[in-house]
């Protein structure tokens, strides 16, 4: 019984610990992100945002054309 209490203590303990690393982790990066970005001018995510936008602007310019067809016919 008491070893039961004494294990379910170092347990939780233990996640506790883990829980608390985990979001420091977290934390740390979006400040060393955010340092990057805004005290260096050094943005890392640029060219995936840039490929978003423009996948985005083709869609847009497709859809506009299909619209202006089905409108002619």
């Amino acid at each position: 019984m008491a070893s039961s209490i004494i294990i379910r203590q170092y347990v939780s303990k233990a996640f506790g610990y883990i829980a608390i690393i985990a979001i420091s982790v977290v934390a740390g990066f979006v400040i060393i992100m955010d340092i990057l970005k805004y005290v260096f001018g050094i943005d890392p995510v640029q060219p995936e945002r840039e490929l978003i936008r423009r996948r985005r602007a083709a869609l847009a310019r497709k859809k506009r054309q299909t619209q202006k067809s089905q409108h002619t016919l």
